[in-house]
């Protein structure tokens, strides 16, 4: 009789488990005190269950963001974050936005760190990949201009931000391409070097917010 009923149990899905394991972290993360230590140790938990590639590389993921913004293991946050950006890279282009979510926090990262060589190369690739994405590429972008500029490469950094503002004039964004005029000319302020080129700059910029604001 017990051979029976436990035949006609049905299977549990495989990430059903970490799935319980992921609330109970945000559950902890979010409670009042918040108890970190607490939801990472879920989190570790989800990664020694046995789940999908894709529930894997997300653990991986919620585990670097733990690590980043709540401890000072960076070391240990930035290999988690590689670990699943790695993965969703495999997963492919059903993955390419979760991914890009991934880049940005190890930009932020590495940028905080000052690891700049290290993170342009994979800012300029992920760069074509965003076009998909606006969000992402803005965000992306603004990372990229930052990391040229740290290295002092003005040229790039200003050809970064007028690539945002094609991009997002041509989506007719205006809040976001109004950012990245207004980075253009900041960029621009600093070197000194062009003074009409940043009078223009600026008057794009100031004919654009007011077209924004009168068609408010």
């Amino acid at each position: 009789m017990e051979n029976h009923q436990s035949q006609n149990i049905p299977p549990v899905p495989p990430d059903q488990a970490c799935i319980t394991l992921l609330a109970m972290a945000e559950t902890f993360r979010t409670s009042q005190p918040p108890k970190y230590k607490m939801a990472i140790k879920c989190l570790m938990a989800g990664l020694k269950t046995p789940c999908s590639t894709e529930m894997s590389s997300m653990l991986n993921f919620e585990i670097g963001k733990m690590l980043w913004y709540y401890s000072k293991n960076t070391d240990l946050s930035r290999h988690y974050l590689t670990q699943a950006f790695n993965m969703m890279k495999d997963l492919g282009t059903a993955f390419e936005d979760a991914r890009l979510k991934v880049v940005c926090l190890i930009a932020e990262l590495y940028l905080s760190q000052r690891m700049y060589e290290q993170i342009k190369a994979l800012l300029k690739n992920e760069a074509h990949i965003s076009m998909k994405y606006p969000f992402f590429h803005g965000k992306i972008l603004f990372y990229l201009a930052e990391v040229y500029l740290k290295l002092n490469d003005f040229e790039n950094a200003l050809q970064v931000v007028d690539c945002g503002i094609i991009y997002f004039r041509d989506l007719k964004e205006k809040v976001v391409e109004c950012y990245f005029r207004l980075a253009k000319s900041l960029l621009l302020a600093t070197q000194m070097t062009n003074q009409h080129e940043l009078g223009i700059s600026v008057t794009e910029l100031v004919v654009l917010l007011l077209g924004y604001w009168d068609g408010k």
